[in-house]
């Protein structure tokens, strides 16, 4: 009997909320012990609230690949019987999909899951929608031609619509740059918006796993798994269709992944025309 398992997670912010999943799996498949070790700091406090984890360590090594050479020295890996490092994810295949397989879990169904703590923010009067909009989502999206995005153009005009809050301030590498309440607020503003635009990563995880539609972008995404040759087809309705690492796939259909290289004056048409009463918007 498999008692005490270690999970260390390779791969970047999302990949560790899907890790942090696997703990339920693991606990209703016998285990009785489950640790976790992940690479950024600004996820430890959040994940520390997740009931089916006994314990959340952060590695001495900042950052998305982890080996037990960078283990803190709080982790003693004589008393696990299994010690499980979470592969990095594929283009086809979800998350948990992949974990279950490799541990021969059962087949269970899951749902990504964060337990955030109770927080009220003050709002003022205004009766507007909340969007929550990525800070760096600039840095992972283009239109033709390989043009910038003018992100004040885009939230000055979104703004007419929208009260929009600015996140993504605490997803840094430097662990000297993160704090757990700053990033713990983020999830907590998050929360309370009404949609999240941005782009596919651990934002967009955050937000579909609180219950927030989301809105993104994927030119570098397409690019990446393109010119890896994970991605064999031709058109971006192949590409949606084949990628599993999109909410889309797990949280029954209310998040949208926009054309590749689409304008900015169509982002703020496709925005300025979201109906955020509607888990889908009509463009």
């Amino acid at each position: 009997m498999v008692n005490n398992i270690l999970i260390i997670n390779n791969g970047f912010l999302g990949d560790s909320l899907f890790a942090a999943s696997l703990g339920e799996n693991c606990k209703k498949n016998g285990y009785k012990r489950v640790d976790l070790v992940v690479g950024f700091p600004q996820t430890v406090s959040l994940l520390q609230n997740n009931p089916y984890l006994d314990n959340v360590y952060l590695s001495n090594k900042v950052g998305s690949s982890i080996t037990q050479d960078d283990l803190p020295e709080e982790v003693n890996l004589e008393i696990y019987d299994k010690v499980f490092v979470t592969p990095f994810s594929r283009f086809d295949e979800k998350f948990l999909d992949t974990y279950n397989k490799d541990l021969n879990l059962l087949s269970l169904e899951y749902d990504l899951k964060f337990y955030l703590p109770e927080m009220e923010f003050e709002f003022g009067d205004s009766t507007k929608p909340r969007l929550a909009f990525q800070k760096d989502w600039h840095a992972r999206s283009f239109s033709k031609d390989n043009s910038s995005r003018n992100v004040p153009y885009i939230i000055e005009k979104i703004s007419e619509k929208y009260d929009v809050f600015v996140v993504g301030e605490n997803t840094h590498y430097n662990i000297n740059e993160n704090t757990p309440y700053d990033f713990m607020i983020e999830c907590g503003i998050i929360k309370q918006c009404d949609v999240f635009f941005g782009f596919p990563g651990g934002m967009h995880w955050i937000a579909a796993g609180v219950g927030i539609p989301t809105i993104t972008t994927s030119e570098h995404m397409v690019n990446h798994y393109t010119n890896t040759g994970e991605f064999k087809g031709t058109s971006f309705e192949e590409f949606v269709n084949e990628w599993m690492l999109h909410a889309d796939k797990h949280f029954n259909n209310k998040h949208i992944l926009l054309q590749p290289e689409i304008s900015d004056d169509d982002i703020i048409h496709y925005l300025l025309n979201y109906n955020t009463n509607d888990s889908k918007a009509t463009y």
